[in-house]
């Protein structure tokens, strides 16, 4: 109840395991550079030329956070559920789709990935954002491409990197649902074809295991 819930992975399945609805959730859109530094707000700016934060709070202590925040120079602001949501499982793409492809190139910054590898990253975005309106129910905000490469440009420095501590919060959660593609049985005997619902996901961190970038342990424990 006092708790508030800071991370770019997928957390509900922790949630709904430990049976806590509706608990204080926040989504950074920001990074440090270097230990002690100065953290680097991810604003963006829309179509509109508008420029805003991404970071966004949730919860009965969203005020006190988003206040604190603020003091740091981070604009995080409040938002209802729905939109709290949303954000969070965009941020989720992000990381998963942005860390895949940059590690697949050999470690590139989050800047170098979109600089260089754009309408890849941007082909696996689409398809996790696909992935989270069809099997969460949850349409990502509009305008998900530009909005995600321009926040990595503004994190340009940033490595890449597969961590195995966020990687069943991340790409696992992708892959957990992926290990349930193929054929099924029903009980009364018709086989039916389950497809893969992020091939390109799965492409990607397949190669990353045969290239001893993710271990095989981990995709097992998915």
């Amino acid at each position: 109840d006092d708790l508030v819930f800071l991370s770019d992975g997928q957390l509900e399945p922790l949630f709904q395991r430990h049976g806590l609805y509706g608990p204080c959730q926040a989504s950074l859109w920001l990074a440090l550079m270097r230990r002690g530094g100065k953290p680097v707000d991810g604003r963006v700016t829309d179509l509109s030329g508008t420029t805003d934060g991404l970071s966004r709070v949730h919860g009965k202590w969203s005020g006190a956070f988003a206040m604190r925040m603020g003091t740091g120079g981070i604009l995080c602001r409040e938002a209802n559920q729905r939109d709290a949501r949303r954000t969070t499982l965009e941020k989720l793409v992000f990381v998963t789709a942005y860390n895949l492809v940059g590690a697949a190139h050999g470690g590139l910054s989050m800047g170098e990935v979109a600089g260089k590898h754009g309408e890849e990253v941007g082909a696996m975005c689409r398809e996790l954002a696909s992935f989270v309106r069809y099997t969460l129910s949850v349409s990502l905000f509009s305008g998900l491409d530009d909005r995600l490469a321009d926040y990595a440009r503004t994190m340009e420095f940033l490595p890449t990197r597969l961590d195995a501590g966020a990687f069943p919060f991340t790409s696992g959660y992708f892959y957990r649902y992926t290990k349930m593609a193929g054929t099924r049985t029903t009980p009364a005997g018709i086989k039916v074809e389950i497809p893969d619902t992020t091939p390109l996901h799965t492409e990607y961190l397949l190669e990353a295991r045969d290239r001893g970038l993710v271990g095989k342990e981990l995709l097992d424990a998915a």
